[in-house]
């Protein structure tokens, strides 16, 4: 993998003396988690074999940022069902992270894609997100592609499927919208002072 000599060389009034080792890294760090979003980010590297060096400085530090190109990955916002109400909006969503600028965003209702009438509306919005790295809840950059379903009706109630392609690859996740019954709150609100 990697490999270098570094030579080190002392010198008093007994004399001077010299050595030279060679130090090989063997194989590269294992960063163990099961979601590879995860290991974005910015890695520092700090060393130091106790001598200062020419700018006096005892450690030295590199950094590298790292991006892990993969198709997008839904966040843990996104859950599976979301209820809805007979002629209200209802609205399924879904919260991703990409690597990369989001190509396409396409819903299907039962294997079906949704088409583009009145009562349905597709958006893909660049937001902040709530996402989970390393189990840590965070906000970060990400999307969020919604279909709203204007006064929704009984055959509305199925599973839809949203996929989503980045320049890496797609990603698919299912929404089940669950009937909850007519609203309560149909009609006029009147308020009582």
């Amino acid at each position: 993998m990697d490999n270098d000599n570094f030579t080190c060389t002392a010198e008093n009034e007994a004399g001077k003396a010299r050595d030279t080792i060679e130090i090989n890294v063997l194989y590269a760090p294992v960063i163990e988690n099961a979601k590879a979003y995860e290991n974005d980010g910015v890695y520092v590297c700090n060393v130091s074999n106790g001598i200062p060096s020419t700018d006096d400085k005892l450690w030295q530090t590199g950094t590298i940022q790292v991006i892990i190109k993969e198709s997008p990955v839904f966040t843990e916002q996104s859950k599976p069902e979301q209820i809805g109400y007979i002629d209200n909006t209802s609205s399924l969503f879904v919260d991703v992270m990409s690597s990369s600028k989001i190509l396409s965003t396409t819903w299907f209702r039962e294997g079906s894609e949704v088409a583009k009438i009145d009562r349905l509306t597709m958006t893909r919005k660049s937001q902040i997100i709530k996402a989970s790295f390393h189990t840590k809840m965070v906000f970060t950059k990400g999307y969020r592609c919604t279909l709203t379903i204007n006064k929704t009706k009984p055959e509305d109630f199925h599973n839809y499927t949203v996929t989503v392609q980045n320049e890496y690859g797609f990603s698919s996740f299912i929404k089940q919208l669950q009937y909850a019954g007519r609203s309560k709150y149909q009609g006029q609100i009147h308020f009582q002072i």
